[in-house]
């Protein structure tokens, strides 16, 4: 068994879609889902349904327990019966979301329950976000995978979807600077349509095009309007914004 990069413990899990055992559930999805090259064959482990462990020290195969009953080997310093979660890593300061139903990377107090998101958010977030009913479960719009039991850290952007930090950081280095979900504006982008303003302005359009209009779609506040046509683009008088498509 290869060693795990995931969890730090003291015992491994016994799969009980594939009665083998594995360090941990990313250790066995990996295994069995994506280097699985017959499609009919890939599965995921579900950590709650695990009901065994094969201690590291002696070998001893149990049920859930912290403890391993034969060599009293600690499997982990944080350990969750509900979850079936052992990690040794105490500088995570996991803790269990009774409403989330798992456990999460803490500490408890950096974090509250949104019950209209139906997940933990940043304190930081508890003014300040839009609620979106159920919106982490659901997968990542950009790489397509889980958001409620991610182990990456995920954002909200602000239009009230959530994606993976690392998502993000993606997008925005290859120019993408709105939602994928709903197409609007991922933050606030007036000073860069000033910008604009004064490029349009010393931008002249050809005799032929001068007076064309056409109707635009704004996606930030989903208004339509109609507007002068400019190849560099179209302004949506509503609300400023240049996120616009032509309707």
């Amino acid at each position: 068994m290869e060693p795990c990069t995931h969890y730090a413990r003291g015992c491994d899990l016994l799969s009980l879609c594939c009665e083998e055992f594995f360090a941990c559930r990313y250790c066995h999805d990996r295994v069995k889902y994506e280097e699985e090259k017959d499609l009919t064959k890939r599965h995921k482990m579900v950590r709650a349904d695990v009901n065994t462990v094969r201690c590291r020290e002696c070998m001893h195969i149990q049920g859930i327990a912290q403890y391993c009953e034969v060599c009293g080997n600690c499997l982990g310093n944080y350990f969750c019966g509900i979850c079936h979660l052992f990690d040794h890593d105490m500088s995570k300061q996991i803790y269990h979301c009774d409403k989330c139903g798992i456990c999460r990377v803490g500490p408890r107090e950096n974090f509250f329950h949104c019950d209209t998101c139906e997940a933990c958010l940043s304190i930081a977030l508890r003014d300040s976000h839009v609620c979106i009913p159920g919106v982490l479960k659901s997968n990542c719009a950009v790489c397509q995978e889980d958001m409620f039991t991610s182990r990456e850290s995920v954002i909200p952007i602000r239009c009230g979807h959530f994606i993976h930090n690392s998502c993000l950081r993606d997008m925005m280095e290859h120019h993408r600077y709105t939602c994928p979900i709903c197409c609007k504006s991922i933050a606030d982008f007036s000073d860069f349509y000033q910008e604009l303003d004064q490029e349009v302005a010393s931008t002249p359009m050809p005799p032929e095009y001068e007076n064309v209009w056409c109707t635009i779609l704004c996606n930030d506040c989903l208004k339509k309007n109609e507007v002068k046509f400019h190849i560099i683009g179209m302004k949506c008088p509503n609300c400023g914004s240049y996120n616009t498509a032509r309707s």
